[in-house]
């Protein structure tokens, strides 16, 4: 992944270059859709700097000599694009390739988890929860685990509100569009559906990411890696349950 971002980078940087050389030798003045390439290209190469930063510590516990080389790397990659010297800093993007390619190889590989929904779903929602699961499924690679946790808690919603409508005909979206989950939870308790009793502990957890992402706090909830893979494969267990013939 480290290689690819790298790769994409000096791609970039490569048609910044050609971009501006272009735009040096017309003879009218740069246009609207110049301009907006321009910072487009500088934005992508700003956030995969960003990306290869951020790496530097887990590349640290696999080689420390690599680690530096990539700190030396991004630290004079970002100066000389300061100094707008896009040839000196294609030279250094071609370096942290060459670095990124090392790493490929000796880096640890990412286990893989297969998230799906094994179950026949209502037509009605099938579409929207597919889609909020392939979006975990992204976010869950990228370690962005509290936006996988929010997430779960809308498929989660989603589900509820389905099932509750399929018993009652009423749809809560509409007549109570602010309940909560628990109070969701409690209608379908009422209405005899069978439900993990954990359940609840779910939508604290949940409720509790959601929250602290809303709201600025001192200190952020931050769910782990195991904390975060036990709410997606609960909640879709809790969803495969909910529509199971």
């Amino acid at each position: 992944m480290l290689y690819q971002h790298a790769k994409e980078l000096l791609n970039v940087l490569a048609k910044l270059k050609a971009l501006n050389e272009k735009i040096k030798n017309k003879r009218i003045l740069q246009n609207d859709f110049e301009k907006h390439q321009q910072e487009y290209y500088e934005r992508v190469i700003n956030a995969k700097i960003k990306i290869i930063t951020n790496a530097i510590e887990e590349v640290k516990r696999v080689s420390k000599r690599k680690a530096d080389e990539l700190s030396e790397y991004t630290a004079r990659l970002k100066q000389e694009l300061n100094k707008q010297e896009l040839e000196k800093a294609i030279i250094t993007a071609e370096q942290l390739v060459d670095v990124c390619f090392a790493l490929k190889e000796s880096m640890p590989k990412q286990q893989h988890y297969r998230f799906a929904l094994n179950v026949q779903l209502p037509e009605a929602i099938k579409h929207e929860l597919l889609a909020d699961l392939e979006e975990i499924k992204k976010c869950f690679a990228n370690q962005c685990y509290r936006s996988c946790v929010i997430m779960a808690g809308r498929m989660l919603e989603t589900a509820l509100h389905r099932k509750y409508y399929e018993i009652t005909g009423n749809d809560l979206l509409e007549k109570a569009p602010g309940i909560g989950l628990g109070n969701l939870v409690a209608r379908l308790a009422e209405l005899k559906v069978k439900l993990d009793p954990a359940i609840m502990q779910q939508i604290h957890l949940i409720n509790q990411v959601r929250i602290f992402s809303v709201h600025k706090k001192r200190q952020p909830f931050k769910p782990s890696k195991e904390q975060t893979l036990a709410i997606i494969l609960y909640t879709l267990d809790i969803i495969k349950k909910l529509f199971e013939k």
